[in-house]
């Protein structure tokens, strides 16, 4: 099933993007920039669940937490995965990769295109 598949407002999006996400940063990013950014994601991801709840969207609320469950239980599965993505990195830095959140530049600096970042 693919994403265009499901309509924007169906929960079942909501849960697969979330926890699709949370498998494509385990399997690609390198072990220093792991933690951080799995802090910094739980955070963001609370922060989504709050803001469904605030809307009244409770399946979209629920269904980002589960989608971190999922991705917790999960996680074992992608372990030789992300073995095997590492092995196979080949630049260490990528100078198109920004540094900064694209969610702060979008909500807290305004700045609507990624060209501008």
């Amino acid at each position: 099933m693919g994403g265009a598949t499901l309509k924007k407002e169906n929960p079942h999006k909501t849960f697969l993007n979330f926890r699709n996400n949370l498998v494509m940063l385990y399997k690609n990013l390198p072990e220093e920039e792991l933690g951080y950014v799995m802090r910094v994601r739980a955070v963001l991801d609370c922060v989504a669940a709050l803001s469904f709840l605030l809307k009244g969207q409770f399946v979209n609320m629920w269904a980002v937490l589960r989608a971190r469950r999922a991705f917790h239980s999960l996680r074992p599965l992608f372990a030789a995965d992300r073995e095997e993505n590492l092995k196979k990195t080949s630049l260490p830095v990528i100078p198109e990769r920004t540094k900064s959140s694209i969610l702060v530049q979008f909500y807290l600096h305004g700045k609507k295109f990624f060209s501008r970042l």
